[in-house]
């Protein structure tokens, strides 16, 4: 149990002092090496006369215990007292320990509800948001004493934000939707467009739409790129740089645009007949044709459809290529034409006779 040998600079290092046994904390032992087993030699301080030092255990720390009573019989109250403090110390931290865990935890209970509530609260105002810009409702709509009631009586502790408040998150919200819209357009390689122009109550709106089909899944893809106020005269100059200034704010390309489809208005005909890309596609005789695989590349054709124009300067205004409605075109071909053909003396002597006579049959049935 007791050995004599030679004081030696052995290396130990302890990683936690709080698993060091009270009794080889300095005062009665010193330790002097360790070993990963938990293995421990300590050096008996009350042994004056000559140096003891004593191998034991962490976890048993017995033969430091009956070193002392054997040896250091004098000193044994004062060891005790000391076990004793150090005893009553460790459950000191054991419950301010415990304390601290529970009050952090009665404090995660109580912000538990708060954080359900705000969780809620942001939940509701992406709602209205949605609600007044997807249903086209008037910011106003918050200030209403009985839009507020519906949301009052449902949940009291929600609160409706106010109009302000409201044009602030749209217009957040629009700039983060356009962002991600300018982002997805940037991987498109091509882009087909739509535009129209309409007016309502004095006031004249262009629209204009963006469709593609994704090359992972074949899948059509629309989004709305534009609805904004059209002010003056539906010129075509005017008509032709509101289209361009709508595909720059979404960086679109003039390699991306394939084309723009409008109805028969001379302001758009005239627009594209001036600023917009013609795609000379070469026609090919019968006999060349002929002599073509039946097996058509379509690599091939998609580079000569590119290469088919050139990119103009970025200072001018310049239009895709301009394809018409064809549901507007056979509109005008049912409605204006016919009316102008039927003006002609030949054609109306056969067609008000002949219309005449369905109306009799229809009203004897």
């Amino acid at each position: 149990m007791c050995e004599q040998e030679p004081s030696t600079s052995a290396n130990f290092m302890i990683k936690d002092e709080d698993t060091i046994p009270c009794i080889l904390n300095g005062k009665f032992f010193k330790i002097i090496s360790t070993e990963s087993s938990g293995k421990v030699r300590a050096k008996c301080l009350l042994c004056t006369t000559k140096e003891n030092i004593i191998s034991g255990s962490m976890k048993a720390t017995t033969n430091f215990k009956l070193h002392i009573k054997r040896i250091h019989e004098s000193a044994l109250p004062e060891f005790e007292q000391f076990l004793a403090e150090s005893r009553n110390k460790n459950k000191r931290k054991a419950s301010v320990a415990s304390s601290s865990s529970g009050t952090a935890m009665k404090q995660m209970k109580l912000f538990d509800p708060i954080l359900q509530k705000l969780s809620k609260q942001k939940q509701l105002d992406k709602n209205i948001m949605q609600y007044v810009t997807c249903s086209m409702k008037p910011l106003s709509t918050v200030d209403d004493p009985y839009f507020i009631k519906i949301i009052t009586d449902l949940n009291p502790e929600l609160k409706t934000m106010s109009r302000r408040t409201l044009g602030r998150n749209i217009d957040k919200s629009y700039a983060e939707t356009m962002q991600k819209l300018k982002t997805i357009l940037q991987n498109i390689n091509h882009v087909s467009t739509t535009a129209d122009i309409w007016s309502t109550k004095h006031k004249s709106f262009m629209g204009v739409t963006a469709h593609w089909i994704s090359q992972d899944d074949l899948v059509r893809h629309s989004c709305v790129l534009a609805c904004r106020r059209f002010k003056g005269s539906h010129t075509y100059d005017k008509v032709a740089e509101m289209l361009y200034d709508i595909t720059s704010d979404f960086g679109l390309r003039h390699d991306q645009l394939i084309s723009t489809i409008t109805d028969n208005g001379s302001n758009f005909v005239k627009a594209f007949a001036e600023h917009g890309i013609k795609l000379n596609i070469g026609e090919s005789t019968d006999d060349e044709a002929d002599e073509e695989s039946e097996d058509h590349d379509t690599q091939g054709a998609s580079e000569e459809l590119s290469a088919s124009f050139t990119i103009p300067d970025k200072d001018v205004i310049t239009l895709p290529n301009h394809l018409r409605c064809a549901s507007h075109t056979l509109n005008l071909l049912a409605t204006t034409d016919f009316m102008n053909a039927i003006k002609n003396s030949a054609v109306s002597r056969i067609h008000y006779p002949a219309l005449a006579k369905c109306t009799a049959i229809w009203n004897a049935s």
